[in-house]
């Protein structure tokens, strides 16, 4: 989904045994340590969107003047010209 760098996995623990000097925080409060953790993370995830995103806008403006219909291009129709307004709303720009 445009994330290629994150090696994302599951892992599983089962029987597992952590020597107390290697356990971050208290015992019992991992989740809250894994939600920090993301939190952390997150913004450099959404960094990665805007330009998912305006590729996608490229994309449809691309095949928007590249499509016929009655005779003429899509994108000069009124729904084509919604479209970008819509892409402009989230400071997106036509290429």
């Amino acid at each position: 989904m445009g994330i290629r760098a994150s090696a994302t996995r599951e892992l599983i623990f089962q029987d597992c045994r952590v020597p107390k000097t290697s356990i971050l925080g208290k015992e019992g409060m991992g989740f809250l340590v894994a939600m920090k953790t993301l939190d952390q993370s997150r913004p450099g995830s959404h960094r990665s969107a805007g330009p998912s995103a305006q590729g996608a806008l490229d994309k449809r403006f691309d095949y928007a003047r590249e499509r016929h219909q009655f005779g003429k291009p899509i994108s000069s129709f009124r729904e084509a010209v919604m479209l970008a307004d819509h892409g402009n709303a989230g400071g997106l720009r036509a290429r």
